[in-house]
């Protein structure tokens, strides 16, 4: 799908659904006790709003972050990996080598 088609789609299905969902929490966090989970997990939605309503706004946005816990996945593998390497200076040199060819790989 292009960022176009991506956008059309999202202003025609999602717009309405975000702003009846924004309403009906912003008429539930009034309803609900004051220290309950509920009304800080509904406190803590609001407080994002904008932020989650700009995906509506633009094709180019995805909805999920996958893609790069997808390019870091191998980072953070090697990380753990650098506390078998026996000596300190043995992890370091792993991890710049490591690094590095991280990053031609993307060149």
């Amino acid at each position: 799908m292009t960022d176009e088609q991506r956008l059309a789609l999202r202003q025609q299905h999602a717009v309405d659904i975000l702003a009846d969902m924004g309403e009906c929490l912003k008429k539930e966090i009034g309803e609900v006790l004051p220290k309950s989970p509920i009304r800080k997990a509904i406190a803590y939605a609001l407080s994002r709003w904008d932020k989650l309503c700009l995906y509506a706004k633009d094709g180019l946005l995805e909805l999920a972050n996958n893609l790069v816990e997808n390019a870091i996945r191998v980072l953070a593998l090697e990380k753990r990996n650098y506390l078998f390497a026996g000596l300190h200076e043995t992890a370091q040199r792993i991890a710049m080598f490591s690094t590095s060819s991280c990053f031609l790989r993307k060149v």
